[in-house]
């Protein structure tokens, strides 16, 4: 009993037929007239939502007993105006052949910090690891898209660039999923997700693949700046084939809390004082005297840890980009082109090897510094 309290759950659903009017749409931008993908469409504030798939397209399931003809359908995207409907006038909008035509926002463009001072970036992650507690966030059975869960990222109020993110995950029934990491600024009134900071109006999407374990999603592309505190989220956009559905997330020991909502435009809920285990790299300006301090800190500490290195063979030949993974530590590497890795990692460590297509492998560490890796395909 400890040790299932010790978890806490994230369930997506869709509510059942009885009473349902379904809504269907296809969403364009208003100037080209081009379908627009992955837009949020729901009832603000009841759980009750979906997202337009990769040619616009959407269903929206309505419950009629628990909504009213003054409630609100919202549909948003980055990059456009959002638009709000009753539902009382969603009928008369949606038909089989209805198109809602959005119109493009105006986009402010982030503000350049102009220095006299010689400054040089330096990174550093923040945020929250896995340290094997057991704790986790998990969506389970049917899903509603556009569920999303996420977690206060605490920033030391110091102007930074985010570079990526990197999540561990625990378990992935489907073949794939394709998720959306949003990036959220912290709504004090609530102490819960605002606005989002990503101005680049292009989503930042990721597939899951079923033998993915550690995940880092590139965030440069975004040009995402932050100052303060934010939150970091996962949404699932869509999935891939007809397996049983059940994801999980590690989770962190931590008291700035998680929050989710069951589907797009639905409420945020505080879960629970545990944050998930989102990790992310960010960039800052410090003078070229502490970037000099921080480097010969970061090197010190790279000595002092020991490595491995080994081959990543199959069929008796070398093979590349195999992902490395060190259960302990989160840190993950892949095999070069001559299929060898080196990691960080000493006696009792865990070392996971996966490839798309190939059988994961364990290796326990020993004394050795030297470890190959035999995999085999699925």
């Amino acid at each position: 009993m400890r040790i299932f309290f010790q978890f806490f759950f994230f369930i997506l659903f869709i509510c059942s037929a009885l009473g349902q009017d379904t809504h269907k749409g296809l969403i364009v931008d208003k100037t080209t007239k081009q379908p627009l993908p992955f837009v949020n469409i729901g009832v603000v504030g009841k759980g009750m939502g979906t997202v337009s798939d990769e040619q616009g397209l959407f269903y929206l399931y309505l419950n009629d007993t628990k909504i009213l003809s003054t409630d609100i359908i919202q549909i948003s995207s980055l990059g456009y105006q959002t638009i709000e409907i009753s539902v009382a006038n969603a009928k008369f909008v949606w038909n089989k052949n209805s198109t809602i035509e959005m119109p493009p926002a105006n986009i402010i463009l982030n503000e350049v910090v102009v220095s006299d001072k010689e400054l040089v970036p330096i990174v550093e992650s923040i945020g929250y690891r896995s340290n094997g507690n057991g704790y986790l966030g998990y969506w389970k059975d049917d899903d509603a898209l556009g569920g999303e869960l996420a977690t206060r990222i605490v920033a030391n109020k110091v102007s930074r660039k985010l570079k990526s993110i990197e999540f561990e995950v625990l378990n992935n029934n489907s073949d794939s999923l394709l998720l959306r990491a949003n990036i959220y600024d912290v709504n004090y009134n609530r102490d819960e997700p605002g606005k989002n900071l990503n101005t680049s109006t292009k989503n930042i999407l990721h597939t899951l693949l079923r033998n993915e374990l550690l995940v880092k999603i590139d965030l440069e592309p975004y040009e995402i700046y932050i100052e303060n505190d934010f939150y970091v989220s996962l949404e699932l956009v869509k999935r891939f084939g007809n397996e049983p559905f059940a994801l999980a997330l590690a989770a962190s020991d931590g008291n700035s809390g998680s929050f989710r909502r069951y589907a797009s435009q639905g409420k945020w809920e505080k879960v629970s004082d545990v944050n998930m285990a989102f990790y992310v790299e960010t960039t800052y300006l410090v003078s070229q005297e502490k970037a000099r301090k921080y480097e010969t800190k970061i090197e010190k500490a790279k000595l002092k840890k020991r490595t491995v290195s080994g081959f990543t063979i199959s069929g008796g030949k070398m093979i590349s980009n195999v992902a490395v993974y060190n259960k302990r530590t989160k840190e993950v590497t892949s095999s070069d082109h001559s299929g060898r890795y080196t990691i960080h990692a000493i006696k009792n460590d865990i070392l996971i090897f996966s490839k798309s297509r190939y059988k994961k492998v364990l290796v326990e560490i020993g004394k050795q510094q030297f470890a190959n890796a035999i995999l085999q395909l699925e």
